[in-house]
């Protein structure tokens, strides 16, 4: 398991927890054991690795159970536990699973995904979070694990999974946020058909940055006149980063290089929402110094991009065309 995921599923793990700690003064001293030893080290094998006594794991499990308002899994949640720093990995997962209650399928599901099977370990992890807030907060801690450049990633697609299993069960708000965090996803894994499918709804035409996605996918189907309308119409509501991107490049394409500059600029000077594609303003807004002979300024861009987004290849080639005066940008045909 990957830290990225460990850091993603112990900030899972402090959401369930979170159900009934704030109820409870003082966690005794074996709940501190399993936060401070075995949520952390559990993947590195049975718990005499690490000097973690039987009656330590015993009496956090039976704390955990205490605050997840589990006592009808006492049982279970305890076995599970022992099992799972034995490195009984398959009894230990029959064991939280018989539990049927959040932190047992929580646990479940992390030790389905360090056996490859993602698709059991999202099932019990939409089983353990039934209360859209939760859900939508697990959906978002996968996607910021993700945002590193590389836009295929397995963590993207479960979030975007996750996000849209919230959607049935929420309404107002919170039903505006799982499409949000969906249709991000699913742009981001370039599925765009389901993507466009998310945002045929009444609901994209109420929020600024739905509008702002539908903007996005139709630039990116090269559909500019749409984008431009929903890019203005989201704008027009709230301003989106997103939104400015899109009308950013619309201007530049039209070789309307003040009005891009503009609204590069003031997208970047909105705060981040957690997703990586917001460091592709200061790429485009490269494009426009580079184009409007400030050489200085482009480099300056793209070098900031390059330590937000390292494992993007292609920023590296266009800093080498740029220091070794190779490089042109024609506003009419950039991308």
């Amino acid at each position: 398991m990957t830290f990225a995921w460990r850091t993603a599923l112990l900030t899972i793990a402090g959401i369930l927890l979170a159900i009934r700690v704030s109820s409870i003064a003082v966690l005794n001293a074996g709940a501190v054991v399993v936060e401070r030893n075995v949520l952390p080290n559990w993947h590195r094998g049975p718990a005499a690795r690490y000097g973690i006594p039987a009656t330590h794991v015993e009496t956090a499990a039976a704390s955990l159970i205490d605050l997840a308002g589990g006592l009808g899994a006492h049982s279970a949640r305890v076995s599970g536990f022992n099992d799972l720093l034995q490195g009984r990995d398959s009894d230990a997962a029959a064991a939280f699973d018989a539990s049927a209650e959040p932190i047992g399928l929580f646990w479940s599901g992390n030790i389905l995904m360090r056996r490859g099977d993602r698709a059991g370990a999202l099932q019990r992890w939409i089983r353990a979070t039934p209360a859209p807030t939760l859900r939508i907060q697990l959906a978002k801690s996968l996607f910021d694990q993700a945002n590193d450049g590389v836009q295929r990633d397995d963590r993207i697609d479960d979030a975007a999974q996750i996000a849209t299993s919230v959607i049935g069960i929420s309404r107002g708000r919170q039903r505006l946020d799982a499409l949000w965090l969906a249709v991000n996803s699913f742009q981001a894994e370039r599925k765009t058909a389901e993507a466009a499918r998310l945002l045929s709804g009444p609901n994209a035409d109420r929020d600024p940055r739905l509008l702002a996605l539908r903007a996005f996918g139709a630039f990116a189907a090269g559909d500019a006149a749409s984008a431009l309308a929903s890019a203005n119409r989201s704008l027009a509501i709230g301003d989106v980063w997103m939104a400015r991107y899109v009308r950013g490049l619309a201007a530049l394409r039209q070789c309307r290089t003040d009005d891009a500059r503009r609204d590069f600029e003031m997208g970047l000077a909105l705060p981040s929402d957690g997703d990586y594609r917001q460091s592709w303003l200061h790429l485009a807004l490269g494009s426009v110094h580079w184009i409007r002979g400030e050489h200085d300024g482009a480099i300056r861009e793209w070098q900031t991009y390059s330590r937000l987004q390292p494992s993007d290849p292609a920023v590296a080639k266009l800093l080498q065309q740029a220091r070794g005066g190779t490089l042109v940008l024609d506003c009419r045909t950039i991308q």
